[in-house]
């Protein structure tokens, strides 16, 4: 079941949302070809294109796949934590923990190779034999002759003797020697200048020659030892394979990947196509003996077509590191991904489109207005525009799926430089809306002060000072029901600047703030748990709830900050790096060890998600960022190493009562799934009669603007097949509406 993004889907279901551009190792079988990433999966169909993604939400141990093959059908698939997952053609999936449960601090899972009812695993720590009638393992191949135990990149059976390609070189044996655990039944070539002596990274064979690939070239077996091949000396190769007797050679240099294709091992070198930026890690073969796909580690996977390169890539996120969500009024998740040069841009996920289309990735490439990919904060602004935040380029508005202008210190209008020495470096924090049809904006580390401002209209600006020198580093802004800014000073991923909670109003309603031009501050005397404040929001009464390094405060009056307020004892430990509040006005709160999921006061913690509690489902316990699509019911949760997503049953209440949404319809029962009942308003009853009128059932509504029946009576009993009649109303009675629903008994 997928996660909820659509009517008659239940809460409690997770998905992973991960980059899969980089490609680590790819396979083939007859018509799928077969990437493995840091974001887990992917499976390309050759004719039509059509792309399946696998991650730990739908069956992998590990998102990070470092192994990968396809053996009589079935994909293995390898993991950097020693992981072994299988995936059968029936879609079943089966997993080998021996590897990952050894003693062993590196166990990643490079390269399986199959031979009958045998497939020898390659790893960090030498070679296992798993044999697949019995689901067990035999012996392990650790010592080769070498000083220490060394990682096995690839493998093949040649001549009837097994050769292994190794961080330290090649070894080679007789296949069914009868003790391959002793290190003399080996035979080793560490050296040959020019090629081998650095690791031995692939196998080809080509006109019945082996020949081994390293970062220093390319060299062939002449059947005594290996010769170095011409034109090949001193290329960094990534990878080989042989069509026909021709052998493909895919190589990296200066940021860049050349394939070659060479006629034995002896001929010349053709070279087929280049990319001057982006390098590749991966070949494998075309089903009919055609031209190789080429995995990229930047665009998925590549083919050259004889006039240029195609790519076929994963529909997904440019990064796996989610510094900021935010959800607009459509729906629409917008992401940010970092700063310090290691920002990929922005990005923005729409569930309502088709599969392959609902990630859309904006970069510096393709728009070049952005000035730089260092961005890392969304805001939702007025009507339809989202603003997004980056470290040095100013800001950028995107109406629709279109960037409509960016904003800097050349712009008008324009924000302040946030560098002494740089006045063209700004840098844009929180973006926030006020209930007047104004957008706020704040400008970190403003030289002229100016720390916040005010859009009206489309071209004007108004500055606010603040009166204290020099704090003006202010990250996150939320703006309450009365309209004062809320002002936190720190990010998870950068050192604070500003100590203490700040607020502004510029009405100067807020108690204590008369006298200092609406500005006001509360720090660790004034009851704040820290002085190091991460994250703001603003809950469905108006509180607002504040997250620092040590504990999470809610302000239950605003007006009154320092009287009114209290913290969560719960949660007074940690460091609450993001704050998220649903339909209920139940608080999400992401700290640094996992996801808590609290009641409206904070007083209980109702649910606690980790990464050991969801079987990896949540990729990492820090979390970065949260946001809530209140229309799906979905919580969206930032790390840096993916985006997961877990439908929730909390939705936006209607405002009035029409006609209610039922699904499944009919509802087949028993089953796991209840009915939803959707379209509902808030504190709604509902009802289940029988078609004369009498009560099966009657419930409070669970989820806020949705409800849910489990197809049993007031006793705990499967009702029989049948129409049934589903009645919700207002809890003043007002508003009504019905539905009618089929059951069927299986």
């Amino acid at each position: 079941m997928v996660s909820g993004l659509a009517h008659g889907q239940m809460p409690g279901v997770w998905k992973n949302h991960t980059a899969m551009e980089n490609v680590r190792v790819v396979a083939r079988d007859a018509s799928t070809i077969w990437g493995g990433t840091g974001g887990g999966v992917f499976a390309i169909d050759e004719s039509s294109r059509q792309i399946r993604q696998y991650t730990v939400a739908d069956g992998l141990s590990t998102n990070s796949v470092s192994g990968l093959a396809v053996i009589n059908g079935t994909v293995w698939i390898g993991g950097s934590t020693g992981s072994v997952d299988l995936l059968r053609q029936d879609g079943a999936w089966e997993r080998i923990s021996s590897i990952r449960e050894a003693q062993r601090v590196q166990k990643s899972v490079r390269v399986f190779y199959g031979a009958g009812d045998t497939v020898l695993i390659g790893t960090d720590f030498g070679v296992s034999v798993y044999r697949i009638s019995r689901r067990q393992f035999g012996d392990t191949y650790a010592s080769f002759g070498f000083p220490t135990v060394t990682g096995v990149s690839d493998i093949v059976v040649w001549n009837n003797e097994l050769w292994f390609a190794t961080d330290r070189g090649v070894v080679r044996a007789e296949r069914f020697a009868p003790n391959l655990a002793d290190p003399s039944a080996w035979q080793r070539y560490e050296t040959v200048a020019g090629a081998l002596g650095s690791p031995v990274r692939a196998f080809g064979i080509v006109r019945d020659t082996l020949v081994a690939a390293t970062a220093e070239g390319t060299a062939y077996f002449d059947g005594s030892g290996f010769q170095v091949m011409p034109g090949m000396t001193g290329r960094d190769v990534a990878d080989m394979t042989a069509v026909g007797d021709q052998l493909y050679v895919l190589w990296n240099q200066s940021g860049g990947f050349t394939l070659d294709v060479i006629a034995g091992v002896l001929g010349s070198v053709q070279t087929i196509g280049s990319v001057p930026w982006g390098t590749a890690s991966g070949l494998t073969r075309d089903a009919g003996g055609g031209m190789p796909w080429v995995a990229t580690t930047f665009q998925g996977m590549a083919r050259w077509t004889g006039s240029g390169w195609e790519y076929v890539v994963p529909n997904g996120p440019k990064a796996n590191l989610f510094t900021d969500l935010a959800v607009d009024r459509y729906g629409v998740l917008w992401s940010a991904s970092g700063i310090s040069g290691s920002g990929k841009g922005f990005s923005r996920y729409n569930p309502d489109l088709p599969e392959g289309s609902r990630w859309k990735n904006y970069t510096v490439i393709e728009n070049p207005i952005m000035g730089s990919n260092d961005y890392y904060s969304v805001g939702i602004g007025t009507g339809s525009s989202v603003w997004v935040s980056s470290w040095g380029s100013g800001v950028v508005e995107v109406a629709g799926d279109t960037i409509r202008r960016r904003l800097d210190a050349a712009t008008t209008p324009a924000f302040s430089g946030s560098d002494e020495t740089n006045p063209a470096y700004v840098v844009i924090n929180g973006v926030a809306a006020d209930a007047a049809g104004g957008t706020w904006f704040v400008n970190w580390g403003a030289r002229n002060r100016n720390f916040l401002a005010r859009l009206t209209g489309d071209t004007s600006l108004s500055y606010f000072t603040h009166p204290i020198t020099g704090q003006g580093f202010f990250t996150a802004l939320v703006i309450d029901r009365n309209g004062t800014k809320w002002l936190a000073g720190a990010l998870p991923f950068h050192q604070s600047r500003t100590l203490s909670l700040y607020y502004f109003n510029e009405n100067q309603t807020v108690n204590g703030t008369s006298i200092t031009g609406g500005w006001g501050v509360m720090t660790e005397s004034d009851g704040l748990p820290d002085n190091i404040v991460f994250s703001l929001a603003v809950d469905r009464t108006g509180s607002v709830c504040v997250g620092t390094l040590h504990g999470l405060m809610i302000i239950s009056d605003p007006l009154y900050p320092k009287e009114r307020r209290f913290s969560s004892f719960p949660l007074r430990e940690q460091s609450v790096q993001a704050i998220a509040v649903d339909a209920l006005n139940n608080k999400w709160v992401g700290t640094r060890e996992g996801l808590f999921l609290m009641n409206p006061d904070a007083t209980q913690i109702l649910q606690h998600y980790t990464v050991s509690s969801t079987a990896g489902k949540l990729l990492d316990d820090d979390i970065r960022s949260l946001a809530i699509d209140d229309r799906r019911g979905i919580v969206y949760i930032g790390t840096e190493r993916g985006l997961s997503s877990l439908s929730i049953a909390a939705v936006e209440p209607k405002s009035e009562m029409k006609d209610l949404t039922l699904g499944p319809n009919p509802f087949l029962l028993p089953s796991s799934s209840a009915l939803e009942i959707r379209d509902l308003v808030a504190e709604s009853m509902v009802k289940i009669l029988r078609v004369d009128g009498s009560l099966v059932t009657e419930f409070k509504a669970q989820g806020g603007g949705r409800a849910f029946w489990d197809g049993k009576d007031r006793e705990g009993h499967y009702v029989a097949s049948g129409v049934y009649f589903v009645v919700a109303h207002a809890n003043d009675g007002e508003e009504v509406a019905t539905g009618k629903v089929a059951v069927l008994r299986k």
